[in-house]
């Protein structure tokens, strides 16, 4: 590529923490700058994910003309009084019931109200959020000879809303099989158009991150379970709670960590609280770096109701961690039963049972961390199909 022109991108995504931003910061993280001048184009005003951004990355924020296209274009009322906020969504309410197959109001008028959208050529234009919102309006819109949109989970309640853009989109990449199954159901006449592209990890910096310190005594108790995902219905951390309660009437000794948070925190504090599990299932939060909790912990924990292709389960297995992980397709992609994890029933008995299935049998763990160790994470591949679509656009 020596003396070949820097090809100028620009990806959307919002700004928060959970595993679809971090997979966007491993990528960034891998892409060779002397290629691409990159740009990240986010709706939101603030958040976790611009402290991990790669320094070569440009970051430029969407300016809303008014609070109310910021709040119905995000779903995002937090700064508003009650009576905006009660406006605001009936509004949004409104747009939604007038929306259809050829148009979202609800993002169409959003995006109006952006007053600095990029007016340059691009040579690709990437919706890494994808997910039917406000970015993947916005991505429609921008002029570049290459447009991708990814689709990042199984249950695709939210495609309704992509579907008026899609026909903008040259690709839409799913991030596991799995997905693109499910794609190929809910959107026939676009399954030409779709293909999977695994999220990349940088695996040896993840291990690196794995060996720091940690910061506080996790390390010293017995029966460690880590779990890693946003405080979210679709993680299962209810599951999990139920599922340490039947732990504990069993006499077994454990702790449990949640690393992530959101909005189901108060919900889960109750049902905790409910159990009398409050000194052994702890909520802690956002984690800057998890890895060393995944690293100190006996088990790594999986209860999701459904993934896309689960970046905590990825990193688990890098870190080469024993598994317990809920039996749902995207799974079957990654963990062999009995060989690099073990698969359960998705409901707490079956979830205890496969906890205390591992913790009570060193051999098996023994086993699954030593093939696990075996694995190979190398997304080379992954990569490369993403530079050759970008560096082939706008030559047919």
């Amino acid at each position: 590529m020596t003396g070949a022109p820097i090809k100028r991108i620009v990806f959307l995504c919002g700004l928060g923490d959970g595993g679809m931003e971090i997979a966007l910061v491993h990528l960034l993280r891998r892409l060779d700058y002397r290629r691409f001048s990159v740009t990240l184009l986010t709706p939101e005003r603030e958040g976790p994910l611009l402290r991990m951004i790669p320094e070569q990355v440009t970051v430029r924020h969407c300016h809303f003309t008014s609070d109310f296209a910021y709040g119905i274009g995000l779903n995002d009322f937090s700064d508003c009084t009650t009576i905006q906020r009660v406006i605001y969504r009936f509004g949004r309410k409104l747009l939604t019931l007038g929306s259809g197959e050829r148009h979202n109001l609800v993002y169409d008028c959003a995006a109006c109200h952006i007053n600095d959208l990029p007016k340059e050529h691009f040579d690709a234009v990437l919706d890494f959020r994808g997910y039917g919102s406000l970015t993947t309006t916005i991505g429609a819109q921008l002029d570049a000879d290459f447009h991708a949109i990814w689709m990042h989970d199984e249950r695709m309640e939210w495609l309704p809303l992509a579907m008026p853009y899609l026909k903008y989109y040259d690709k839409v990449f799913c991030v596991s099989e799995s997905v693109k199954r499910r794609f190929d159901e809910l959107a026939p006449a676009y399954t030409d158009k779709a293909e999977v592209l695994y999220n990349v990890l940088d695996a040896d910096d993840i291990r690196r991150k794995a060996s720091q310190a940690l910061p506080d005594d996790f390390a010293k108790y017995p029966n460690k379970l880590v779990t890693l995902g946003r405080l979210h219905s679709q993680k299962g951390i209810d599951i999990a709670v139920k599922a340490a309660a039947k732990l504990r009437r069993q006499g077994v000794d454990f702790i449990w960590l949640v690393l992530g948070e959101g909005d189901q925190r108060a919900e889960l504090e109750a049902m905790i609280h409910s159990y009398r599990l409050e000194q052994c299932f702890v909520l802690k939060g956002h984690v800057d770096n998890p890895y060393p909790y995944i690293k100190a912990a006996d088990v790594y924990v999986q209860p999701s109701r459904y993934e896309g292709y689960s970046l905590a389960l990825q990193e688990a297995r890098i870190i080469a961690k024993p598994i317990v992980a809920s039996d749902v397709p995207s799974s079957r992609e990654q963990i062999i039963d009995g060989r690099n994890g073990i698969l359960v029933r998705l409901d707490e008995t079956a979830l205890a049972d496969g906890i205390s299935r591992l913790l009570g049998d060193s051999s098996l763990c023994g086993t699954l961390t030593a093939n696990l160790r075996n694995e190979r994470f190398d997304y080379e591949d992954q990569i490369q199909r993403l530079y050759s679509l970008i560096d082939n656009a706008g030559e047919e």
